[in-house]
């Protein structure tokens, strides 16, 4: 679920499917979620994303969309 050049993997309290099973694992994707967007200068560091956006993000999260595939269907234009 969690991109390998990120230091995340799969194993890292995903299920059988790769999607998330404790409740930690969604901070820990949206931080890598995060950190990815600001590299890669889809939002700045101000970027505060409104309740739609987050939800757009939770669905990704549990579609078993890794950060940087979130982050880029997310903040990069059509």
């Amino acid at each position: 679920m969690f991109d390998d050049q990120d230091g995340y993997d799969a194993d890292s309290g995903a299920g059988p499917q790769g999607a998330a099973t404790a409740p930690f694992d969604i901070y820990a994707w949206a931080a890598a979620l995060h950190d990815y967007a600001l590299r890669s200068g889809l939002v700045s560091s101000a970027y505060v994303p409104d309740y739609l956006t987050l939800e757009r993000l939770r669905i990704y999260f549990r579609s078993g969309l890794t950060p940087s595939e979130a982050a880029r269907a997310c903040f990069m234009p059509c």
